[in-house]
């Protein structure tokens, strides 16, 4: 699955979850007063405490009074302030449960900036803002705030169309070289015959600690007649099993090739040729 589709479903997902949080919210009635000096929280509180932490591309850096969330995919943020939800360069959830002086990092677009306030489940629109380093607070101290920091346009055309992430496959490179290769083949040491099964053997040339375990894959072909590759066997050593449908015309000439992969998953081929008869 792509980076891309990943970050969508993800999207998604926090925005269903953002909307069924308000809904709750809204229900709530406000209180008019508070009894303590310290700021009430609400039930943001709860949602971004079993928020997963991570994963994040790299270290957090949060300073007294922001939180700055950082790295790939859906990122979270804890600090003693606040919570902070991140889909970078799209959008940016910051819950501030101690209003004060926010600062977000962000890439570098254009973006929607709203305050919502949980107690009243009112949207405060902000002029529109652009560029990577957002500073604000919230529209006063009296209770947390949510700071919601999106590209909406951008969001919408992401729910109008699946966009897929081509990334090159790097494909490992055999190891040819007769020299390299960390074995050779013993046996079969003359001609093969179907009613005469043959015995293989690969002998390792030098034992390390990468051929303390080795996948052996024995293959043959009569390329003349075009029946392709099959499997002949597998394991260090053992007996060849030909099957008659190999060949059409006898005696072939049959391509044999062994195929090892050593414990940190270098893979080695060697081939020879014989002569098959029946």
């Amino acid at each position: 699955m792509s980076r891309s589709y990943q970050r969508f479903v993800r999207l998604v997902s926090a925005t269903i979850t953002l909307t069924l949080v308000l809904t709750t919210l809204l229900s709530i009635p406000a209180s008019p007063a508070y009894a303590s000096s310290t700021p009430p929280s609400t039930l943001f509180r709860a949602e971004f405490d079993a928020a997963p932490a991570g994963p994040l591309a790299g270290a957090l850096n949060v300073e007294t009074g922001q939180v700055v969330p950082q790295g790939g995919s859906v990122a979270v943020a804890n600090t003693l302030l606040g919570r902070a939800l991140a889909l970078d360069g799209i959008e940016y959830i910051v819950y501030v449960e101690k209003p004060g002086p926010v600062e977000l990092l962000v890439e570098k677009h254009g973006y929607d900036v709203r305050w919502f306030n949980p107690i009243t489940g009112e949207y405060i629109k902000l002029k529109d803002f652009k560029g990577e380093r957002f500073t604000g607070e919230p529209p006063d101290k009296s209770h947390d705030w949510v700071l919601h920091v999106s590209r909406e346009g951008h969001k919408e055309g992401m729910l109008r169309s699946y966009k897929f992430e081509s990334r090159p496959i790097l494909m490992q490179e055999l190891e040819l070289s007769p020299q390299k290769i960390l074995f050779e083949i013993v046996q079969p040491s003359g001609d093969l015959s179907l009613s005469k099964p043959a015995p293989f053997e690969a002998k390792i040339k030098r034992e390390t600690r990468a051929t303390r375990s080795v996948m052996w894959l024995w293959t043959g072909e009569v390329a003349a007649d075009g029946q392709g590759y099959r499997v002949l066997g597998t394991g260090q050593k053992g007996t060849l099993q030909i099957p008659a449908g190999i060949a059409k015309n006898f005696p072939a000439a049959l391509h044999l090739r062994l195929t090892a992969m050593n414990a940190n998953g270098k893979v080695y081929v060697s081939d020879r040729v014989y002569q098959l008869s029946k």
